[in-house]
């Protein structure tokens, strides 16, 4: 405790100016958390971007095959399983990119490793601004017990037991 007092002089902070830089404090975490959301939730929607595109990759040959024989519904018979992941990943793609024509897998992979540096950056942030708030809420529970107040009362109450 003889800390939390040092610290409150050497840095000129009254226990109502505490209040305030705790109220401070806790707005930055939420708001760093809601950006790091924010920012996973991106990352979420191009990693599966990223998956359909090798998935669409992988069976591409086999549905050019098909556009391209000549009998194509003994094709669609023999290769079903392929033309439907095909069309299926296609559908998908759209769905997520909004568009008919795609984005190539190299504005992807840009965006992807992009999203990431930003996520661990904001993730170092949050990281920082809760340590900061603990920091501050130890000092504001230290002054507390100095000041002796805001102290809870423990009572039990013996008939509900």
């Amino acid at each position: 405790m003889p800390a939390t007092t040092n610290h409150l002089i050497s840095n000129g902070i009254s226990p109502d100016e505490l209040e305030a830089l705790r109220v401070a404090s806790k707005a930055h975490v939420k708001e760093t958390h809601t950006a790091l959301k924010e920012t996973e939730t991106k990352l979420h929607k191009i990693d599966k971007m990223y998956k359909t595109w090798f998935t669409l990759l992988k069976n591409k040959d086999v549905y050019n095959q098909f556009l391209n024989s000549p009998n194509r519904k003994k094709f669609r018979e023999n290769h079903s399983a392929e033309i439907l992941l095909y069309e299926a990943t296609r559908r998908e793609l759209q769905e997520l990119t909004g568009q008919k024509k795609f984005p190539s897998l190299k504005d992807i992979k840009a965006e992807r490793t992009a999203l990431y540096q930003q996520k661990h950056a904001q993730y170092e942030a949050y990281s920082e601004a809760r340590t900061h708030d603990k920091e501050l809420s130890n000092i504001e529970a230290n002054i507390n017990v100095i000041l002796d107040r805001d102290k809870p009362e423990i009572t039990k109450d013996k008939s509900s037991l």
